[in-house]
């Protein structure tokens, strides 16, 4: 989180969330599966160690509650976090989903960036994103719904394109099969095994380099990341898309273009203007 200048890291999106008045906290679920009373949101982004099976139970009681928890997992890293998703429905493929794109030569698979492009128009979250906009993940893993138990809700609410290919490893050999897949999901209602009336909500993303510093300022990255957060917070109210920053652009010239740029334009052409104008008052002075 304090790393600014890596590119996976996340010091982007912790300024950027406490910049938007939200407070951050570790949580180390090692020492006590117990989730403070205080906590609006719990953000498990890019686990790499399996949860232990106390700590599973502390947050499934924690959604029980009517809790609200953001995961962004790799593929191959679900960490035992399965056993949250599948009563509710919801199954890690553990794939890699890459787009289908045209190039001179043919169709070809882009390995690295993975555009999704397909929104739920029902979610809160992506309800404001455009047609022809886009999100950049970095090899994402795709999920799939499966027996969704009575009372929660389930969504789909982003997608690769239709020509996306999945595959088991980044070692590329032939075509996958292709389809929209499933690249970030939303859950809500009553938790399986509930006494409480209290409903939980759940955002799931199958990457974390899209919230990372590299990405986060990339297309609507920046959005779903502080979407998702003030969905799960009930602060409706903030969903929205940031304006566009103001690009900068930039010339850059060696020196001998710098010197002709200088001879054939920045001297000569205020100079021919000068000119002209002096010429033209001339004219209308002895006319």
């Amino acid at each position: 989180l304090e790393d600014a200048k890596e590119a996976t890291g996340l010091n982007a999106w912790k300024m950027m969330v406490e910049n938007n008045r939200y407070i951050l906290k570790p949580l180390a679920l090692n020492l006590t599966a117990k989730i403070p009373e205080d906590a609006d949101v719990i953000a498990i982004v890019n686990p790499t160690q399996n949860f232990l099976d106390y700590e599973i139970l502390g947050l499934q009681e924690y959604l029980k509650n009517g809790g609200s928890i953001f995961m962004a997992l790799k593929a191959k890293q679900t960490v035992g976090l399965d056993k949250i998703l599948k009563p509710i429905g919801i199954e890690p493929m553990n794939n890699y989903v890459l787009n289908l794109v045209q190039t001179q030569q043919g169709a070809g698979i882009q390995q690295g960036q993975t555009l999704g492009t397909v929104f739920s128009a029902n979610s809160e979250i992506t309800k404001v994103f455009g047609k022809n906009d886009a999100l950049i993940f970095r090899n994402p893993m795709s999920f799939r719904r499966t027996t969704v138990p009575e009372g929660v809700t389930v969504d789909e609410i982003i997608k690769a394109p239709e020509s996306s290919m999945s595959f088991d490893s980044l070692k590329i050999a032939g075509d996958g099969p292709q389809g929209a897949y499933t690249l970030a999901m939303t859950a809500q209602g009553k938790f399986p095994g509930s006494a409480s009336n209290k409903p939980f909500s759940m955002v799931l993303v199958g990457d974390t380099d899209f919230m990372a510093n590299q990405l986060l300022g990339q297309t609507l990255n920046r959005d779903l990341a502080l979407n998702s957060l003030a969905s799960l917070a009930k602060e409706e109210n903030l969903i929205s898309i940031s304006p566009k920053e103001s690009q900068v652009t930039k010339m850059m010239m060696t020196e001998t273009m710098f010197y002709v740029f200088l001879l054939a334009f920045a001297i000569p052409l205020p100079v021919a203007l000068l000119g002209t104008s002096i010429t033209l008052w001339m004219k209308r002075r002895h006319a």
